[in-house]
């Protein structure tokens, strides 16, 4: 990987340590582009608690477990380990400069921070603001995310708060999960898209929507190491389609949950074998082989396979679509019946962009249609190749069902500036394929507006926007008094 990109290979000194290693690895992802994020434990230090631990360093004069002593609070601890008394300034100091230790040696580009929420209840938000702040004085870009499941969700974010860029959410998890076993149960099961709906909106008193950190699948929910098998949560594709996790079903109702992430706003992260459909939970003893991450199954499994480009192309429609990083979000429309829900995104003087997603049963094609909001021109839609088993009437005109792909295009800036805002643009393209037999020449182009226009001028403005339109976009009538 370094030759390729003209860098000297790293001799076997080079990786002796373990301390080298990381290192390494986090140089060779900076090489090739990509940022990288240390899971930090601030909360609580780890066992066994013998005499060589840090518990004994300065050999307390107590030496039961459950009381306080130097480092560590009173009481049983979390997670197996013992809470730091972040009061101490002792205590904070050291940790304080184990995180500068890791963006200045390390080089990474941002901290999460596990369980603040104990940190915080145990005394420690005092803390939480100090090593935020330290840090991001010494490295301004480095981004700070937080782990904190408390009531007040939004402290951690908040001005006064703890100082923390970001913090994890949970609200879209439960709400597309939910959708998903709901949808797992049949075409006959009634699914509620409403608690997606409010997911998507900005949640109560956070500043603004990108602060929150949105995903599907996190460490905890699908962990295989636990006491009751019970509390491990089941993987996506295993949720969306118990059974079968390879069938249609499945794979269908997870790219539609794909794309409502990865078109949320927010910060979306995926977990390690969501892009290419693994279903096994994850453990992290070496031992359990057989829960092992299927790689080879990006190989040797065509529908692995499909998943993961699916996914690289809806990464890059968000990384290549201002509309889908920024603040504009408008969950307007949501049919529960038809199990429909359309939401705009947009960037101010830069147009909207809608986001559909539907999940249908197999061969179903209702036809649906929504009132679209005022948008104006210069417009970018996510278009039916995301649409996630649509092929759905967006509105009265029926799409090709033979359509596989979808372009984005909004046309000469000077022509568009002729088009009424009344109008609404969406273009389609087909592309050739030996199973559809669709070529370019195929692509339909219609149009429509919102009032009709009349009188001469009218007219002639509009037959020349007929032929823009038929060359540039393919138009959806909204529904009749929109």
């Amino acid at each position: 990987m370094l030759h390729a990109k003209g860098r000297p290979p790293l001799s076997t000194d080079d990786l002796r340590d373990q301390r080298d290693q990381l290192k390494a690895l986090v140089d060779l992802c900076h090489i090739y582009g990509l940022a990288v994020i240390g899971d930090v434990v601030y909360n609580h230090a780890g066992g066994p608690f013998d005499p060589q631990s840090m518990r004994f360093f300065d050999r307390p004069w107590n030496r039961e477990w459950w009381d306080r002593d130097n480092y560590f609070v009173a009481g049983g601890g979390w997670a197996g380990g013992r809470i730091f008394d972040c009061a101490v300034d002792e205590v904070r100091a050291f940790l304080i400069d184990n995180a500068t230790m890791y963006l200045d040696d390390f080089h990474l580009d941002g901290l999460r921070y596990d369980e603040v929420t104990v940190t915080a209840q145990n005394g420690g938000q005092q803390f939480c603001r100090d090593i935020t702040s330290t840090l991001r004085y010494r490295r301004p870009d480095a981004v700070q995310i937080a782990e904190y499941w408390n009531w007040d969700r939004a402290l951690p974010v908040q001005a006064n708060g703890l100082g923390f860029d970001a913090a994890w959410g949970d609200g879209l998890r439960r709400a597309i999960r939910s959708v998903l076993a709901s949808a797992a149960q049949g075409a006959s099961a009634s699914l509620n898209l409403d608690p997606v709906r409010d997911a998507v909106r900005l949640q109560p008193n956070f500043p603004a929507r990108w602060k929150t950190v949105v995903h599907l699948e996190n460490h905890d929910i699908v962990d295989a190491d636990r006491e009751n098998p019970g509390q491990t949560e089941a993987r996506n594709v295993a949720l969306a389609c118990e059974p079968d996790r390879r069938c249609w079903y499945a794979r269908s109702r997870s790219r539609a949950a794909s794309t409502l992430l990865l078109t949320a706003p927010g910060i979306p992260m995926l977990f390690m074998g969501q892009e290419f459909l693994e279903d096994k939970p994850w453990h992290n003893n070496p031992a359990r082989s057989d829960l092992f991450i299927y790689w080879d199954g990006v190989k040797t499994d065509a529908n692995m396979r499909d998943f993961l480009r699916f996914m690289q192309e809806l990464c890059w429609l968000r990384r290549s679509h201002p509309a889908l990083r920024a603040e504009g979000c408008n969950p307007f429309y949501v049919h529960n019946l038809n199990r429909v829900i359309a939401i705009q995104r947009w960037v101010k003087t830069l147009g909207a962009m809608w986001s559909w997603s539907h999940r249908s049963t197999k061969g179903r094609n209702t036809a649906t249609s929504c009132r679209f909001p005022w948008v104006g021109t210069g417009l970018k839609y996510l278009t039916p190749r995301l649409m996630t088993a649509c092929r759905q009437e967006v509105a009265s005109t029926r799409m090709s069902p033979a359509i596989p792909r979808a372009s984005f295009l909004t046309g000469p800036r000077s022509e568009i500036s002729r088009i009424p805002r009344r109008w609404i643009f969406l273009r389609t393209e087909c592309s050739s394929s030996r199973a559809t037999g669709v070529t370019p020449s195929s692509s339909r182009y219609e149009y429509c507006h919102r009032r009709a226009p009349s009188g001469p001028k009218t007219k002639r403005r509009t037959s020349r926007i007929h032929r823009y339109c038929q060359r540039y976009f393919s138009c959806f009538r909204p529904e009749a008094g929109d």
